[in-house]
C-alpha cells in the first residue's frame, strides 16, 4: 500500500554516514528491514539501486539519480529492503542516512 501522506519522525535507529566514497565506486549492501522508512541525501550527485536481501549487482550510473543536497524518503517495503549507493562526482562523496518513523 502506498503512503500517500505523513508525518514522519525520526527512528529510534541512529542515523547512518557512509564517508568519502570515492568517484564512480559502489557501496556495499545496505539491508534494512521490511516495511523500514528511511532518508537519504549526499553531498555529490549520487544514484540508488534497490533489491533484495544479498543481491550481487553493484549500483551503477545508470540507476535512480539522486541529485546532490537533495533528500529523498523511501519506504522499502517487503520485498527490495535492500539498496546500494553510487557515486556519480569526481570527488569522493559522503552519504548520509536517517531513519524514519510514522509513529
Amino acid at each position: 500500500m502506498a503512503m500517500l501522506d505523513a508525518i514522519l519522525l525520526p527512528a529510534q535507529s541512529p542515523a547512518t554516514t557512509i564517508q568519502n566514497l570515492g568517484s564512480g565506486v559502489s557501496t556495499i549492501e545496505q539491508a534494512l528491514g521490511a516495511n523500514t522508512l528511511f532518508s537519504i541525501n549526499a553531498d555529490q550527485d549520487i544514484t540508488i539501486r534497490f533489491g533484495v536481501p544479498g543481491f550481487s549487482a553493484a549500483a551503477s550510473a545508470t540507476d535512480f539519480r539522486i541529485p546532490a543536497n537533495s533528500t529523498f524518503t523511501y519506504d522499502v517495503g517487503r520485498n527490495y529492503t535492500s539498496f546500494k549507493c553510487f557515486n556519480l562526482a569526481a570527488t569522493p562523496v559522503n552519504i548520509y542516512i536517517m531513519f524514519m518513523s510514522k509513529f
